[in-house]
Parts: C-alpha cells; sequence; structure tokens
C-alpha cells in the first residue's frame, strides 16, 4: 500500500489487534489508548502526516517518499497537519519542508526522528511483525497505563504529573486482571526466572 496505514500488513495488524488494537477517527486523531503503529512502504504526502503521527510507533522504508507538498498548489499544511508536526519535528525541519515542498526519504524521515526507525523495503514486514511480537510480550494493561500516563502528563506541571502517576498506579494495580506488578516482583526477587531490565516477566494471560 503507498502511503501510511496503522500496521499495513496484514500479519503485524493481526498481532497489533491482539495487544489492543488501532482506532482513529475521521480526521486521523487517536482515540485510543492502545499501541498503535504505522508502516510506509511508498509515498506519505499531506494529510497523511496526521496519521503517520497519530501512531505510536512508525517504521518506514528507506526509499519511502515523504514531503508537504501543499505550498506547491498554493495551500498550508491543514486539517491538523500543521499542528501535529509540531509534535513530531524540529522548528527547522517542519519550516524548510513546509515552505519548501521538497520531498525526503525514510532515512531523512528517521534521521529527523520523524518515523521511529527506517529499513530497507524488502525487510519492511519482518521488521512490523517483529516489533507487534515484542509488544505482544508485555502486559497489554501496563502498555495502555504507560501510553496514557505519558501522553496526559506531558500537558502538566510537575506536581500535578505526580499526583496523577501516583493516582494511576493505583488503578493500574487495582484493575490489572494480570497482577502483572506482583507476578513481576514474585518471578525476580523470589524465583529469580527474570531481569527486568532485560525482558518482560513471563505472563501466563
Amino acid at each position: 500500500m503507498n502511503g501510511p496505514c496503522c500496521w499495513d500488513y496484514a500479519a503485524g495488524h493481526a498481532l497489533l489487534r491482539s495487544v489492543g488494537g488501532v482506532l482513529l477517527d475521521q480526521d486521523g486523531r487517536q482515540v485510543t489508548y492502545s499501541p498503535t503503529g504505522d508502516s510506509s512502504t511508498g509515498y506519505c504526502f499531506g494529510g497523511a502526516f496526521t496519521q503517520l503521527i497519530a501512531c505510536d510507533f512508525a517504521i518506514a522504508a528507506e526509499d519511502a517518499i515523504f514531503g508537504l507538498s501543499e505550498v506547491n498548489w498554493g495551500i498550508f499544511p491543514g486539517g491538523l497537519v500543521s499542528r501535529v508536526l509540531a509534535d513530531a519535528m524540529t522548528y527547522r525541519d517542519a519550516m524548510y519542508y513546509i515552505l519548501t515542498g521538497d520531498t525526503f526519504d525514510g532515512r531523512q524521515a528517521a534521521a529527523m526522528r520523524l518515523v521511529t526507525y527506517a529499513v530497507p523495503r524488502e525487510r519492511l514486514r519482518e521488521e512490523t511483525v517483529k516489533l507487534a511480537r515484542k509488544l505482544m510480550e508485555k502486559n497489554p494493561n501496563t502498555l495502555r497505563a504507560a501510553k496514557e500516563v505519558y501522553k496526559t502528563a506531558r500537558t502538566m506541571d510537575y506536581w500535578q504529573a505526580e499526583e496523577y502517576m501516583a493516582a494511576k498506579a493505583i488503578a493500574l494495580r487495582a484493575t490489572d486482571p494480570e497482577r502483572g506488578y506482583e507476578e513481576g516482583i514474585r518471578q525476580f526477587i523470589d524465583e529469580k526466572r527474570y531481569r527486568p531490565g532485560f525482558g518482560a516477566y513471563h505472563r501466563n494471560p
């Protein structure tokens, strides 16, 4: 598929759905706190940046082509594109591509951190599935909470963020059916089965 699609490949999409899925509204705004991803295989222009930036992960083919071409035909990047660019690109990079309409490839997108990383086109499916499988190893309730906390706390001051995160930690432990925190501590401290710095605890959902 030319252009971004949330977990473009069917295998990656199916794997991600088992973690929690992806949901965008008609304007491309993210309306789920589950992890979302994008694999760009061809062209990503204009309004497609909204969907691209709405995703938490973006893997691009190194030869994928990106561009903000609106200036070339007498308009500016609208439809929330200019707003989401402020979250994902530096001022200098955004201004350059908005005002020149120049294109850039997947390697450059990765260097600018617009995408998570870029790989050769022939490895794109493999890398998409690999990342989805890695997420499947994690507790989905923890993933959801971690994403929600990060996105919400960004707009808070330090006092608000501390209070909010303390409440969310209590809520997660109270509502997680896997009881991930207790299980992780048990496997690490009591059983010495894993090292949390190098991987997830062994889940038995």
